[in-house]
């Protein structure tokens, strides 16, 4: 039941109506906007879609992001919940995929493109370290989260492992991208065979973990 309404809720066409447009707000990204364009218009379930389905039924108070670079899903959530307090890690590299990476002062400009005016903070580094000391800060728990950052197998468990620790552990969900890529899928199986006691969805691109 929760697998088909979420589905029906992410193709439904205001959703993808919806998505379309804060996409266009955006600067255009020459590496991605045309590919998640055409995913979207592909009716592929990929995670900007989701993001602008899940926000308004979680109403989150605060969202964690790994993996900004640009800000293009970030920006789904800034735009469905204004005011929610959000956390970005980028290890911010430069020429990215061949295509320049403006860094932080550039995603906080794309976001008051879509009408944020929440609390934005950036951390800087690799997970591998800036997640643990995240961890360590003891923060308040995240009611949602977005792993899209190493997509070594490495990489990607260290992420999801991290997050889990970082996530409301009532009701709050955590989008981990990429789950067609070989290293990001084992990461994904493993994780729910040792957490059994959350829900997971596998939807094309990305993954679903509910607690």
């Amino acid at each position: 039941m929760i697998f088909e309404q979420i589905v029906t809720g992410m193709r439904a066409a205001d959703n993808t109506a919806y998505t379309l447009e804060v996409i266009s707000k955006l600067t255009r990204d020459q590496l991605w906007t045309d590919v998640v364009i055409k995913m979207i218009k592909d009716d592929i379930l990929e995670t900007r879609r989701a993001l602008c389905y899940l926000c308004p039924l979680l109403q989150p108070g605060r969202y964690l992001e790994i993996g900004v670079r640009r800000g293009l899903s970030m920006a789904m959530v800034a735009s469905r919940v204004p005011e929610c307090a959000i956390t970005g890690m980028d290890l911010w590299m430069t020429n990215y995929g061949g295509v320049p990476n403006p860094g932080p002062d550039f995603v906080r400009e794309e976001m008051k493109r879509v009408g944020y005016r929440g609390q934005l903070d950036f951390i800087s580094g690799p997970t591998q370290v800036t997640l643990p000391q995240l961890i360590a800060a003891h923060p308040e728990p995240f009611d949602l989260i977005m792993v899209d950052g190493d997509h070594t197998y490495e990489g990607a468990r260290n992420d999801l492992w991290h997050s889990l620790k970082l996530l409301h552990p009532e009701g709050g969900m955590l989008l981990f991208d990429d789950i067609h890529i070989v290293e990001a899928r084992q990461a994904w199986n493993e994780c729910k065979a040792e957490f059994p006691q959350y829900t997971y969805l596998d939807l094309q691109k990305f993954g679903l973990l509910l607690s």
